[in-house]
């Protein structure tokens, strides 16, 4: 059974939200240090003093090879992985700028986290015992909204990539988990009027499905809800975002 205590982990997207809590959330679980990582640095308070002392903070844009490489090299006796950076440009595929955002969100939230995996593989395949990759999936990979839908298919894409690497390190002794969040109470999705749970209780819930051996969560209420509805009448889903259109 998976353990984080004492463990030395990496997380990406890590300047605020999920990533933040995540950190906050491996620390109180006893993990040994993390690195942490965004493409700012790490905002002042954000961190209590105790907390800062185990935390390693690496500015990385997961676009930019040359980044994925610093982070791997600050990222000795890694058994963690949290590939968590993520963009949402809030587009359907026929608006206006919808093509723009396709591209941008397929480059960070799939293709930046296939690149923070492959930087760090070396890092894991190196160790002993358990070790796992946790990728920030979505709730809304397998039950879109049209007004997301340019994020909805990039993280479709993300949740393809883990199942294919689950299977491809499962070998190897590797967990991969993919976390399927629903709404969370994020600057992401801040100008959504809906209900959500805190960044702090949706690392929780990802933390305790890695420690229970999981290989996908639905975080939080809206997701296991959405992951309800998909499953019991995919075609009806479907035609109801049609009717909706």
């Amino acid at each position: 059974m998976m353990q984080v205590a004492g463990k030395v982990a990496v997380v990406t997207g890590a300047r605020q939200g999920v990533g933040l809590a995540l950190v906050r959330a491996l620390l109180a679980r006893g993990a040994e240090s993390v690195v942490a990582s965004d493409v700012l640095p790490m905002p002042n308070g954000a961190l209590r003093p105790k907390e800062r002392e185990r935390v390693c903070w690496q500015l990385c844009d997961v676009t930019v090879q040359s980044d994925l490489d610093a982070l791997a090299a600050s990222a000795a006796g890694a058994q963690l992985v949290f590939s968590n950076a993520g963009v949402n440009r809030m587009q359907g595929l026929l608006t206006e700028g919808g093509l723009a955002a396709a591209r941008l969100e397929l480059e960070v939230n799939y293709l930046g986290a296939l690149g923070v995996i492959r930087a760090l593989l070396p890092e894991l395949r190196k160790r002993q015992g358990h070790r796992a990759i946790v990728v920030t999936g979505s709730a809304l990979a397998d039950a879109p909204i049209l007004e997301l839908a340019t994020y909805c298919v990039s993280k479709a894409a993300t949740g393809a990539m883990a199942d294919i690497l689950r299977a491809e390190l499962s070998p190897a002794g590797i967990q991969v988990l993919v976390a399927k969040p629903g709404a969370i109470d994020t600057e992401m999705i801040a100008s959504l009027d809906i209900p959500k749970i805190s960044p702090r209780e949706a690392a929780d819930e990802i933390l305790n499905a890695l420690e229970a051996g999981a290989s996908e969560v639905l975080v939080g209420p809206e997701a296991k809800e959405r992951g309800k509805a998909i499953s019991v009448d995919r075609e009806g889903y479907f035609r109801s975002l049609g009717e909706r259109a």
